[in-house]
């Protein structure tokens, strides 16, 4: 994405206080330069500054990664060609009437443990497939299981299918993503 390597091109011009870019400048830079208003899009998608984000291009399409500096977690956004942003993110209880059932009523916090996989299919659709981890009620407690999913576009970009693929307790069996 030229835009967000130009965006983020003014953004390291500015000043820091510590690990952080001064937000005075940062807001300025995004104001006055064309190259940033896609990308401070992007971030108020996600509800994140600016200078958390980045960007992996995996074919036509984007990975858009959200750094959370206060714990070092990131979270993972898929950006189509046609525009459509889709978290990564998703309770596997969402698709699977089995977990549904079996972990009803349980608080479970469910976190990236990669960036994305892409997968061009033969018919021309796009696959990313993603690994989560599930914990039940905080980050740092204990794993209750792991989740592979896959989110599937057509030759245009949309998002047409979002399938858990594998939920194990043991990310032996899961195999390689």
């Amino acid at each position: 994405m030229s835009d967000y390597n130009a965006c983020k091109a003014g953004i390291e011009q500015c000043p820091k206080t510590g690990p952080y870019y001064d937000n005075s400048c940062v807001s300025k830079t995004v104001e006055q330069n064309a190259s940033c208003q896609s990308v401070s899009s992007i971030a108020k998608a996600v509800n994140a500054s600016i200078t958390q984000l980045g960007f992996s291009p995996i074919n036509a399409y984007n990975i858009v990664t959200v750094t959370y500096s206060a714990d070092g977690q990131v979270q993972n956004y898929i950006l189509s060609p046609k525009g459509c942003l889709v978290d990564t993110v998703i309770d596997p209880r969402k698709l699977s009437p089995d977990l549904k059932n079996k972990y009803r009523g349980k608080e479970l916090i469910v976190v990236n443990t990669q960036p994305p996989i892409g997968k061009k299919n033969a018919d021309g659709s796009e696959t990313f497939t993603v690994l989560l981890r599930v914990t039940t009620d905080c980050v740092a407690c204990t794993t209750l299981g792991w989740a592979t999913i896959s989110f599937t576009f057509d030759l245009h970009g949309n998002l047409v299918n979002t399938t858990l693929k594998r939920f194990s307790q043991d990310p032996d069996q899961l195999g390689r993503v």
